[in-house]
């Protein structure tokens, strides 16, 4: 929200989750040539529903940035991630809920 704090441990559980998502996004940086993998696992799952939106934008704008090949994102909230299919897809578990199968950018393990 703009503020300026003198300690990360002032930040909430949301802001130290996209504190350590920058941070590891600024070493991914300068390994790319070596790996293009991450994993994201529920990063996203304690901001509201406003900056979850705002919290994708950021990392998939980061992730084409640097020009990693492959990510892995675990989240319970699938659709900030739907409007970015060309460069996402979705592995869908049993029981996920999902009626309607796309399998251009869908994987489903039943």
């Amino acid at each position: 929200n703009g503020e300026i704090s003198d300690d990360i441990s002032d930040a909430s559980t949301s802001e130290k989750a996209f504190i350590s998502t920058c941070l590891s996004m600024a070493l991914i940086e300068q390994v790319i040539a070596s790996y293009g993998i991450i994993t994201l696992d529920e990063v996203d799952a304690g901001f509201s529903e406003y900056n979850k939106s705002v919290y994708c934008n950021i990392l998939m704008k980061q992730i084409k940035r640097i020009g990693i090949s492959q990510v892995f994102i675990i989240t319970h909230a699938r659709q900030y991630y739907e409007n970015y299919k060309d460069s996402v897809c979705f592995i869908l578990f049993p029981g996920n809920g999902i009626d309607k199968f796309d399998s251009d950018y869908m994987i489903k393990i039943e």
